[in-house]
């Protein structure tokens, strides 16, 4: 069984990221990050009535490795694994610290506060067998009302507490088959999605959100042991 971790997002959440020079705060987080985003920026002018979801700031590196989105209500750092390379380690060396640098700089240039965090993780797991046969010997009665389903998904929602806040832990796991080959139905994807709850505000300054994001780490790892790594699949 090979286990791949695919793609990392890092999000803060903000009531109002206020940026006054758009150029000025994107040359500021690249300084700070050592030319991380090396491929051309993206500031597009944004009519005054456009959703605040929508990025003001888009900063990539040539590879699109490393994706920074900054809009008025949240900050997304996407860091997407090499095809090539299956064997990058969770977590990703230096991803936190990358976090915390960006989370700094626009604490100085905007003044921003930051009240939610999240951690979002996609994998692709390489199994055995097929796909749909470890989820239904591991997770299915042996009377469901069905027979030989092409795709299967499982989802569930826990709630935890990591780092003195509370937070919703989502866990998707699905079946997945090759684009080039769809005879080939040995993977699954698993998305583990960790954010704090929506009806309650934190100071998510860098000491909690290295916190947040080093316990929700354990918590990544432990899940991933419980569904596949003890598994011996």
């Amino acid at each position: 069984m090979l286990l791949q971790i695919k793609q990392v997002q890092l999000v803060l959440f903000s009531p109002g990221i206020v940026i006054s020079d758009k150029a000025k705060l994107a040359v500021k987080i690249n300084k700070e990050l050592q030319t991380l985003f090396n491929g051309d920026p993206v500031m597009p002018p944004i009519p005054g009535d456009a959703p605040l979801e929508i990025p003001r700031i888009v900063l990539k590196s040539k590879n699109e490795r490393y994706i920074l989105q900054i809009s008025v209500k949240r900050v997304n750092f996407f860091y997407n694994s090499p095809p090539e390379n299956s064997a990058v380690k969770f977590p990703v060396n230096g991803l936190y610290e990358k976090f915390i640098a960006i989370s700094k700089c626009l604490g100085g240039e905007t003044y921003c506060q930051f009240l939610r965090s999240a951690i979002v993780t996609q994998w692709i797991v390489e199994l055995g067998k097929s796909g749909t046969q470890y989820i239904a010997s591991n997770y299915l009665r042996k009377d469901v009302p069905f027979k030989n389903p092409y795709n299967l998904e499982l989802h569930y929602l826990t709630k935890e507490n990591i780092a003195g806040c509370r937070v919703n832990k989502w866990v998707r796991i699905k079946t997945t088959r090759r684009i080039s080959d769809p005879t080939q139905n040995n993977f699954l994807t698993v998305l583990i999605d960790i954010n704090t709850v929506a009806d309650e505000k934190y100071k998510v300054d860098t000491k909690l959100l290295m916190q947040f994001l080093n316990e929700s780490s354990k918590f990544i790892e432990e899940t991933m042991d419980r569904h596949f790594r003890n598994k011996g699949v």
